[in-house]
Formats: C-alpha cells, structure tokens, sequence
C-alpha cells in the first residue's frame, strides 16, 4: 500500500516538474517575443500603438500560464520584466522627442503668424500669401492641445490679409471707375450717361 502511495506521490510531483517545465517554454517563447518586439524600430504612432497593444496581449497571455520551475522562475520572471521595461523605455523616449518636436513646431508656427501680420501685404501681394501658407504647412504638427488655437489664429490673419488685399482691389477699381468718369466729363463725350 505504501509502495502505490509512493509511486502516486511520485506521479503527482512529475506531472507538476513537467507542467512547470512546459510552463517555463512557453515563457521562454513569450520572452522571445517581447524582446523582438523591444528590437523592432517604430517611427508612427500607428506602429507604437500596433506593438504596444501586440505587448499587451503578449502580458495577458504570461499571466494565463503558470510557474515555472522554482529555480528558474525569477531568472525567466526578470527577463520578461526587462524586456517589457525596455519596450516601454523606447516608447517614452520616441514621445518625448515627438513632444518636443511638436513643440518647437509650434514655436515656428507663432514666429511665423507675427512676420504675417507685420507684412506689407500690399506690397507682396497673393504671392506674399502663398508663401507664407506654403511655409505653415512646411512646419509641420503641433502640440494636439494648441493644435485648434493656432489654427484659428492663422485662419484669423490670412483672412485678414485676403480682405486687405480685397479692399485695395475695390478702392483701386474705385479710383479707376472715378478717373473714367472725370475723363469723360472734361471731354464732354456722350458715353458718360452709359457709365
């Protein structure tokens, strides 16, 4: 009777050594993928919200399976730890430089709305306009929380500059018109009453 509660004891203990083994394998693999995906170069939010979801998944599943060997299952533990660590390193550091970025972008954008408004507008005319839409749209992206302020700002000084340019358009057909007109008069020609 001893004997066969031995060998059940046995038993029980190598089907725990091989599940814990099995266990460690498949962390081995979830490793494996976590530092691949920690290697991998990301240059879009896209493709960082891509891996980072992908990361996530890869955590969900490690919490599903369970120990590993006992002497092995802090090393394999601390391996996973530091490749999601490093993963998540790279990501902070990729926003970071985004951040400042978008920041210094928007430095640009607000140096480039008070050379609009100081133009002389007259003098360079649509053309003057062109360049300076060209060159906003050369600057790139803001900070998302300024993005709406500064654009209704631009908004606010080409309109400006389009209804100078529009006025002085109408005052100088205007002038045009009234120097017909005195012209007509001071020769006394008859297409006066057509005018």
């Amino acid at each position: 009777a001893s004997s066969r509660i031995n060998k059940q004891h046995q038993a029980f203990f190598e089907n725990i050594k091989a599940e814990q083994t099995k266990n460690l394998e498949l962390k081995a693999g979830l490793c494996e993928q976590t530092e691949e995906l920690a290697q991998q170069l990301y240059t879009t939010r896209k493709e960082w919200n891509r891996a980072s979801d992908r990361l996530l998944e890869i955590q969900k599943t490690w919490k599903t399976i369970g120990f590993a060997p006992k002497k092995d299952n802090n090393r394999i533990y601390e391996r996973f730890r530091a490749a999601c660590d490093a993963f998540f390193e790279r990501k902070s550091r990729h926003f970071a430089a985004v951040d400042d970025q978008y920041g210094e972008n928007l430095r640009r954008k607000e140096a480039l709305l008070e050379e609009m408004a100081a133009a002389d507008i007259l003098a360079g005319g649509f053309e003057m306009i062109r360049d300076f839409q060209r060159r906003w749209g050369e600057i790139g992206f803001v900070p998302i929380k300024q993005k709406e302020a500064i654009q209704k700002r631009y908004k606010e000084v080409v309109d400006k500059m389009f209804d100078t340019l529009r006025s002085s358009e109408r005052d100088r057909s205007m002038d045009r018109f009234k120097e017909k007109v005195s012209s007509l008069k001071a020769t006394g020609d008859r297409r006066l009453r057509t005018e």
